[in-house]
């Protein structure tokens, strides 16, 4: 008979298979829609480990990871790049909640990509709201007050 941790993982592993898959779809759709030519396509894992951070992009020049805070020299320079996404969002929040992360972390891609811009400008706000991603209500503010959430791991 199975332990119940291997059914456990058995089950986390569908549950990320189909997660990805719509992620991928998403990203996709996104690529087409912003004319996303240089950034290459984000690799997508899933972390079940518990964190307390909803999620993260990650990205690297020809010579070693770079700091998205410091970006701002190169952003073409990207080479290869990863959207971690907790899975913990997913078990607390629901999939609404989990999508709304993830085009959180790739309006990050879109506005590096599309204007040269990053961190979480006035452009970032824009970007992220229009596609349906979400952000914390002091960084929404009143002007993207649809796109804010409560929902992030403490």
């Amino acid at each position: 008979m199975e332990s119940e941790y291997k059914q456990l993982k058995r089950k986390l592993l569908k549950i990320e298979a189909i997660l990805i898959q719509q992620l991928e779809i998403k990203m996709e759709e996104l690529k087409e829609q912003y004319d996303m030519k240089i950034i290459p396509v984000p690799v997508i894992k899933i972390s079940w480990v518990v964190t307390a951070v909803n999620a993260k992009v990650k990205w690297w020049s020809q010579r070693e990871k770079v700091d998205h805070r410091r970006c701002h020299t190169n952003p073409f320079g990207i080479t290869r790049c990863e959207i971690v996404m907790a899975g913990q969002v997913y078990s607390e929040f629901g999939r609404e909640e989990f999508m709304g992360v993830f085009l959180h972390e790739y309006a990050h891609l879109i506005c590096i990509e599309k204007y040269g811009l990053n961190g979480h400008c006035l452009t970032f706000k824009k970007v992220c709201s229009e596609i349906g991603g979400t952000m914390n209500s002091y960084l929404a503010g009143e002007r993207f007050a649809s796109a804010a959430s409560e929902n992030f791991l403490r």
